[in-house]
Parts: structure tokens; C-alpha cells; sequence
């Protein structure tokens, strides 16, 4: 019998399998890339798209073409202003069809990052086939493939998607390193990491589980007893993988050094310095109030990852990352070059003040990846009892988290919140008073020119608008005297005859009574109708799929603010 006969028959059935994964998971990143337009309302993505336009008007204008950000690398302005540079010349060249003069620039990136999440799929395919299997690499990519985050950051563009990409295929290429120490693969890892580190400075931890492949390719390190031998690290082949990374980084991304005055400043919401202080709690702005009591890594374990993955992904993600330690400490080297990224990010991250749940991403490929691997090795025991247990857990990860991938899916098969509420506002009568917050998603408070309600007399809350408009203000506030504030809000509600508001300021004081208690006592008292106000419409979406609905208000405030916030109107009583 020949071993293409021997192999088991999915086996035979490979190459359509993992075409099939491909497929599903290119259908849940694509599917819905046109929600709430023509509007962004992910703050990131609104960001990296405002900064790209500008860069643009400074080319045109003879300048160089500088993203003039720090917090991010310059390579996602750059993927993003010469794709839409192309797609326009490629509309030029169609001859404008359907009247589209200029390509959508919001678009454009939303499909990058679309297909980044889908060649990562891929890449932890390979990154699995690699280190252990073809079975581990199947299932770590179907897992990937439903993970709710990793499906849900593919619907913007906002520069991380792209960034684990880059890191995924990184380790890929540092496994061939471990494994067969080609000069190719050094010098595909040294490309890879120049690449993830000018999209992020989070890329910045890959460097170590590369470097942890060329210490165990050469044997510079000794497992057991424990010794470094120096000489036999720095090698040709390190030289090509170092040199290449730094000369990537640095063709892509040269303003650290060019324009080192303006890039290392230290007064803008867009610095690294600035963003490095916010992270760790140095200074907090109010988008990051809402983490205020929040505990380092127990936040993380029961909140972004949770909402991340789905319980059942995150706890076989957390044995296959406990058996993966064992592994290590047996002298595995594959796990520990997997470990080598996943644990000093984890720890990293889990220990900052802001907890975003788009910070966990870069841990979620490799949660898949660990679980698969754990799950297989139990299915392909030749113990009966391992076995059926290891097809079991199988399955119930699958179907569990594949049925929250279609619950999420309901997000984006209907219109925003955001949408239904401006048509809610559309039919009020001319010359309706409206009060609306300053907030940087909802953004109401451009009803009259970005939304062109200009029938409409709109009156802003701008919680934030006591402070000075400068840098150094907007991050280290004075905060005024309860009195004070309770003047503005209460004063704020003269003459109103509606009031809009969603959990951008209300979801984060009402949970923070002790730090604003005049915030507090007005939303509380607003919900309990005592402001002369009542509720009359509420706007809400949640994650639902065969009439299960799945409440992720508990959810880290971002993960439902950027693509499914709860908007409120309150009407004025007679």
C-alpha cells in the first residue's frame, strides 16, 4: 500500500478543505465592509484615514510625504494612499463607471485589512503545518477563521490587523529558521520584521522569538545545563536577518531619524511618547476612564479576551497555552518559539492602565494556534479515551465559537445605530432644538454639516470643552469643581426639546460614581426621568443568531461603541 493509500481520508481531501477555510473566513472578513457608509465611526480608522487625506493635500502641495504620526508606523498610511492612488487610476482608466469619480478611501482600506485577515488565516495554517502538523495548521486556521475579534478588526481599517499579519508570517519564517537555518529564511524574517515594526510600534516584542530561533538554530544556547556561548550567536546569516530588518524599518519609516524633533515630541494625542504614557496610565484622557479600577491581567483574561474569543476558544486557549509551558519545560524549542511572542505581549499588554480589546488581538492567532495543537494531539492519541475526548473538544469549540462568529454577523446585516437613529432625528419638525454631545463617534454634534440636518437648531455638551484646546491641557486637565459641572449640564438643558446621547460619556460616568458624581447624578437622574426628559427611543443591536441573543453590554466599552453602540432620544415633556 502506497502512502498517498495510507493517509486517512480527510487527509486526501486537504487541498478543498483549507480552500473551504479560506473561503469562510475571506466571507466573514468581507461580508458587511460597507456598514454605516459613508461614515467612519471607528475612532482608529477615522484617524488613520484623516491623516492619510492630509498627507495627500502635503504631496500635492510639493512636501514629502510624511504621515506626520509617531503612535503609528508609517507603512499602513503609505499601503492605504497608493492602493487609493491606484484604484483611482484604475477608475480613470475604466472610464468612471456607475459615476464614481474618486475610489472611497474608507473603502479601500477596509478592503487591506479585510484581505490581511484573511491571508493571516492562511498564515497561521502554515505557521501550524510548520511546527507540528497539517491537522494542527487545519484547525488553528478554522478556529482563527470564526474568532470574533480577529473577523470583527478585519471591518477596519485600523493598522492592527495589519500588524499581526506581519507577525505571523514572521514566526512562519523564524520556524524555517529554527527548523533549517536557510539563509532564505533568514532573510524573509529579516523583510517580515521591518515590515511589523513600521506599522506598529507593538510589533516591537517580535524581536525576541527571532531571536530565540537563530539562539536554538545555533546552539549558542545550551537547554540543560543552562550556558550562552557568545561566539557562535552572531553569524552571517543573523547579520542578513538583523541588517534587513533594521534597513526595512528604516526605508519605510526614516522620520524617527529625519524628523526627529517633531516625531519624539511629546505634547500630541498622535506621539508615540504621548500614546506610551497614556497605555501605561501616565496620563489619562477621558477615553480611558472607563478603565479606572480595572485589574492588570485579570481584566484581560475576563473581559477583552473573553469577549475576544468566546468562552470556549479562551479556555482551550489557555490549556494549550498551559501544556505548551510543559512542553517548554521539557526543552521543546517549537513551543518556546511560539511562547517567545505570546507570553512577553501578554504580559506587556495584561500590565498597562488601558485595556482596549483591540490590544489583545496579536495574542488571538496564537491562542488558536495552541488550542488546535493541544486538541489535535489528544485526537490523534492512540489512547480510545483521549481520542474521543480530543474529538469532542473539537467540536464544541468549533460550534461554539462559529456561533458567535454568525451572532456578530447580525452587527453588520443591518443598519448602524448610528444610521437609524439620524433617520429617527430626519423627521422631527424645522427649528427643533437638539442637544447632542461632543464625542468623537457619534460625532451628533455635526448634525448640521457632516449629517446636513440643517433644519434642525443643534445645541452641543462638550464635556470636555471647559479645557483649553492644547496638548498639554487636553492631557492634563484641571478638573472643575462638581459645582461647576453640575452648572453646565443642568444650564445645557434650556430651551431643549430633544437630547441624544449614547454610551460614550453616559455608559462611562454612570459606572464611575466616586470620580464624577455631578456626571453621575445627572444620567442617573436623566434615566429615572426626573430632568423633565422621557425616554422615547432607544437604538440597539446585539449579537444574535436562531433567536439567541447574546448581551455583550458587560463587554470593554470600545467593543460595541465602534460598530454597535447603544444611542438614546429623549423628548422633552409637555
Amino acid at each position: 500500500m502506497t502512502e498517498q493509500q495510507k493517509k486517512a481520508p480527510w487527509q486526501r481531501y486537504f487541498p478543498f478543505l483549507i480552500l473551504l477555510v479560506m473561503l469562510v473566513a475571506a466571507a466573514f472578513r468581507f461580508y458587511g465592509l460597507a456598514w454605516g457608509y459613508p461614515y467612519d465611526f471607528h475612532g482608529d480608522e477615522n484617524f488613520v484615514i484623516n491623516m492619510t487625506q492630509q498627507m495627500h493635500q502635503r504631496v500635492l502641495a510639493g512636501q514629502v510625504p510624511n504621515p506626520a504620526v509617531s503612535t503609528y508606523g508609517s507603512l499602513p498610511f503609505y499601503v492605504l494612499w497608493l492602493l487609493w492612488l491606484l484604484a483611482n487610476t484604475i477608475l480613470r482608466w475604466a472610464g468612471h463607471p456607475f459615476g464614481i469619480d474618486t475610489a472611497p478611501m474608507l473603502l479601500v482600506g477596509r478592503l487591506i485589512s479585510a484581505t490581511f485577515g484573511t491571508l493571516t488565516v492562511y498564515g497561521v495554517y502554515l505557521l501550524g503545518r510548520r511546527l507540528w502538523n497539517r491537522a494542527v495548521g487545519l484547525w488553528a486556521a478554522i478556529f482563527l477563521a470564526v474568532t470574533v475579534s480577529a473577523l470583527r478588526e478585519s471591518h477596519f481599517y485600523a493598522v492592527d490587523t495589519m500588524m499581526v499579519g506581519w507577525v505571523v508570517f514572521a514566526l512562519y519564517t523564524a520556524a524555517g529558521i529554527l527548523l533549517y537555518g536557510r539563509r532564505r529564511d533568514y532573510v524573509l524574517t529579516g523583510l517580515l520584521a521591518g515590515l511589523a515594526l513600521s506599522t506598529k510600534a507593538a510589533g516591537l516584542p517580535l524581536l525576541l522569538p527571532l531571536f530565540v530561533a537563530h539562539l536554538m538554530r545555533s546552539e549558542a544556547w545550551q537547554w540543560r545545563p543552562w550556558q550562552l556561548h557568545w561566539r557562535r550567536l552572531w553569524t552571517r546569516n543573523f547579520s542578513w536577518m538583523a541588517g534587513l530588518a533594521i534597513i526595512t524599518f528604516l526605508a519605510i519609516d526614516p522620520w524617527p531619524i529625519l524628523q526627529a524633533g517633531s516625531y519624539w515630541r511629546h505634547n500630541a494625542n498622535y506621539a508615540i511618547a504621548t500614546q506610551f504614557d497614556v497605555v501605561r496610565g501616565a496620563y489619562r484622557p477621558f477615553y480611558t476612564m472607563h478603565f479606572s479600577y480595572t485589574r492588570p491581567f485579570i481584566y484581560q483574561l475576563v473581559n477583552p479576551l473573553f469577549w475576544s474569543l468566546g468562552p470556549v476558544l479562551e479556555i482551550v486557549g489557555l490549556l494549550g497555552i498551559g501544556y505548551s509551558l510543559y512542553r517548554v519545560w521539557e526543552g521543546d524549542q517549537k513551543d518556546l518559539l511560539v511562547l517567545a511572542w505570546l507570553v512577553p505581549y501578554g504580559l506587556i499588554v495584561g500590565s498597562w492602565y488601558a485595556k482596549f480589546v483591540r490590544y489583545v488581538l496579536p495574542l488571538l492567532p496564537f491562542f488558536a494556534l495552541l488550542a488546535a495543537r493541544w486538541l489535535v494531539l489528544l485526537w490523534q492519541s492512540r489512547v480510545r479515551w483521549r481520542q474521543a475526548l480530543g474529538g469532542i473538544l473539537i467540536a464544541v469549540t468549533f460550534l461554539a465559537t462559529t456561533f458567535y462568529a454568525l451572532a456578530y454577523m447580525n452587527i453588520y446585516r443591518q443598519p448602524d445605530t448610528r444610521l437609524r437613529a439620524l433617520a429617527y432625528l430626519r423627521r422631527l419638525p424645522a427649528g427643533t432644538t437638539v442637544l447632542v454631545e461632543r464625542d468623537s463617534t457619534l460625532k451628533f454634534n455635526q448634525l448640521n454639516g457632516r449629517y446636513g440636518l440643517k433644519q434642525l437648531h443643534v445645541k452641543v455638551l462638550d464635556h470636555y470643552g471647559q479645557v483649553a484646546q492644547t496638548d498639554a491641557a487636553f492631557f492634563n486637565p484641571t478638573p472643575p469643581k462638581p459645582a461647576e459641572v453640575r452648572a453646565q449640564l443642568y444650564g445645557a438643558l434650556d430651551g431643549v426639546d430633544y437630547m441624544v446621547l449614547s454610551d460614550t460619556w453616559m455608559g462611562r460616568y454612570l459606572k464611575l460614581p466616586d470620580l464624577f458624581p455631578a456626571e453621575y447624578e445627572f444620567y442617573s437622574r436623566l434615566q429615572e426621568g426626573q430632568l423633565n426628559f422621557r425616554l422615547v427611543k432607544t437604538f440597539k443591536v446585539y449579537p444574535a443568531c436562531c433567536g439567541v441573543t447574546i448581551d455583550d453590554d458587560a463587554a470593554e466599552l470600545t467593543f460595541h461603541l465602534f460598530d454597535h453602540p447603544h444611542v438614546y432620544i429623549f423628548r422633552r415633556l409637555p
